[in-house]
């Protein structure tokens, strides 16, 4: 008889515990990805979900080039602003160049950009 009694006290008490912690885990309360992935926060879908929604929101920039003066801010037209405008590759839009590198700079902790150029040789040399 204490025996029952004292499973079903120790039950309640258990059930109590891990409904707190589903309470703690929906109110935002207490963190979701440190027992499932260890170290390696970067595992976790939740934490790879929200780098996605910063890269779009990192995405709908429009990049341009400004001179501010003493009162007045002058839109420029020069290589950076027509860079973004026209495309930045072949490949990618600007609104995806700027999304994979902020994913590539939250994911990874670098992002290397390297200038493609032609090599264009004279008649005389």
């Amino acid at each position: 008889m204490l025996v029952s009694f004292i499973k079903n006290l120790m039950n309640k008490f258990r059930s109590r515990n891990e409904k707190q912690i589903l309470t703690e885990i929906l109110s935002d309360s207490r963190a979701v990805f440190t027992s499932a992935f260890g170290n390696d926060i970067y595992a976790s879908d939740f934490i790879n979900n929200c780098i996605a929604r910063i890269a779009t929101e990192i995405s709908k920039i429009e990049v341009v080039s400004v001179l501010e003066k003493d009162t007045s801010i002058q839109r420029l037209n020069d290589d950076i602003t027509r860079l973004f405008r026209d495309g930045v590759n072949e490949l990618q839009t600007a609104k995806d160049f700027l999304s994979c590198c902020c994913w590539l700079m939250r994911k990874k902790m670098n992002c290397f950009i390297y200038p493609q150029y032609e090599i264009v040789e004279s008649a005389g040399g």
